[in-house]
């Protein structure tokens, strides 16, 4: 029995397959996140640092790196076995992305900024601190979901034993499903 909609073809036990599951661990991850940003005040969002120490850096870096990695495990999850798409996953993938995705941690930080003191028009100002610390979570987000559809569809590859000549081509790569 699942807890919601799945994608098809994907069994319900793969990776995060129980939308409660995901949901909960995703969401833990979060609120770790949240304190972690609360330890930064509003020098952190308007003074760039002196030294090799970027504290603000860092936890949005780390921060991205967390959700960009967990959202991009359960994109591919949606996405079913060979990309499938159908209503339902491409429904799913959307609200996963604006409820889960990079938007959702830029709020965070955003919100956190906000909440330190700093105006509202040098959070998104360009060449402000705030606006590249916003730059580095767009940027640590997309480089962790790439990595981890990378190593998912590593995962998921498994070279086909070469066949006999004049019956295809030898050592071709193909997908398969877990799940």
């Amino acid at each position: 029995m699942t807890d919601g909609p799945r994608a098809p073809g994907r069994g319900t036990a793969f990776v995060f397959g129980h939308e409660r599951s995901f949901h909960a661990v995703y969401e833990g991850q979060a609120a770790r996140i949240n304190e972690k940003l609360q330890e930064l005040d509003r020098d952190d969002f308007t003074r760039f640092p002196r030294g090799a120490t970027d504290r603000a850096a860092g936890t949005v870096t780390d921060s991205a790196a967390v959700l960009g990695t967990l959202t991009q495990i359960r994109t591919v999850v949606l996405s079913g076995p060979e990309g499938e798409d159908d209503a339902a996953a491409t429904k799913a993938w959307t609200a996963l992305c604006t409820g889960y995705g990079r938007p959702r941690l830029e709020r965070m930080v955003q919100d956190r900024a906000l909440e330190a003191g700093v105006p509202g028009e040098e959070i998104g100002e360009s060449g402000r601190r705030a606006s590249l610390l916003l730059n580095e979570v767009g940027q640590s987000y997309a480089a962790a979901a790439k990595t981890t559809e990378g190593v998912l569809l590593r995962q998921s590859v498994l070279r086909v034993p070469p066949r006999p000549p004049g019956r295809g081509r030898a050592g071709r790569m193909r997908r398969i499903s877990r799940g």
